[in-house]
């Protein structure tokens, strides 16, 4: 008996995610694509980005770190408050945090940071539109069809 495995299919994770660039780009979105459930994949972050979404978030440092150090340069975004003892990480790889936590933003000087809105990665104060993509859900809304 083997060990329960899962399949993963780049060529269809690029299929949906050009999609949902494709589509969302139309109205004005710009898709930034949560790798958190991939565990720092670079395979899955590498397809994502030549996808064209204009940038990745994930919910731990440690994921992020590992994209960064596959190569990935596109902007991510940690998407949840850092612990204080995180922040010096935060800083060195993440464009930008999503903080809720106001001690943690002032530790460092987390800037550019998103508390209700949001900046361009290293252009603080410029708007951008971005949505959290989560490529299943999201496609089906915008009306595409899953492979």
């Amino acid at each position: 008996m083997t060990a329960p495995r899962l399949d993963v299919d780049l060529a269809k994770i690029g299929h949906n995610a050009r999609t949902l660039v494709e589509r969302l780009g139309q109205r004005g979105i710009a898709v930034t694509a949560v790798t958190k459930g991939t565990l720092g994949s670079a395979a899955i972050a590498h397809e994502l980005v030549r996808a064209g979404v204009a940038g990745l978030g994930d919910s731990r440092i440690e994921n992020i770190e590992a994209l960064r150090e596959a190569g990935i340069t596109a902007p991510i975004t940690l998407i949840r408050s850092p612990m204080l003892s995180q922040v010096d990480r935060v800083v060195a790889h993440a464009d930008v945090s999503a903080s809720t936590s106001v001690m943690a933003m002032g530790a460092r000087r987390m800037v550019p940071t998103v508390n209700n809105s949001c900046s361009a990665p290293h252009q603080p104060n410029a708007p951008w539109r971005a949505v959290a993509a989560c490529l299943d859900r999201s496609l089906r809304r915008a009306g595409g069809a899953m492979r």
